[in-house]
């Protein structure tokens, strides 16, 4: 079998598995919620045996309340915990202020830190702030341009 007919089964058996996808990034009443709105859109598009969501998702809340009640009475960031604990990657649109935060918390449990694909303006790739730091110590980083960013071509 040739190695292209290989990689194309291998991207159709990636395609049919069932990945818990978890989606961080800025808000709804941010400018950049729109292009957090579409990443979802674009990976449901292609990982459609995944369950795939935001960590605010009130349907994401129903399944863990359903596990247990006493999860509705956590603040989000013991949610957002939870949730990293239980998904098999987590997509972090690295555009606002509360990302930080989110990136900051998953960073106290090691062996949920590699579950992070941060996505970065590529304008904060050599900044020297903290919150840079922390983050320049995953090897899942990516930075993109504001061209890419536009096009929506950081996920397609």
């Amino acid at each position: 079998m040739s190695f292209k007919k290989k990689f194309e089964e291998k991207i159709i058996a990636i395609k049919r598995k069932e990945f818990n996808i978890l989606i961080w990034g800025p808000g709804i009443n941010s400018q950049h919620y729109e292009k957090r709105r579409k990443l979802k859109k674009e990976l449901k598009a292609h990982f459609t045996n995944s369950e795939i969501f935001f960590s605010e998702d009130d349907e994401l809340d129903e399944k863990l309340i359903s596990v247990d009640e006493s999860y509705m009475f956590f603040p989000q960031h013991i949610k957002e915990s939870f949730q990293l604990d239980a998904c098999d990657v987590c997509i972090v649109l690295d555009s606002s202020k509360g990302v930080g935060e989110e990136i900051s918390n998953a960073l106290r449990n090691p062996k949920n830190a590699y579950k992070l694909l941060i996505l970065t303006h590529k304008d904060f790739k050599n900044s020297n702030s903290f919150c840079t730091s922390t983050r320049s110590q995953f090897s899942f980083q990516e930075f993109y341009n504001q061209e890419e960013y536009d096009k929506c071509n950081l996920i397609k």
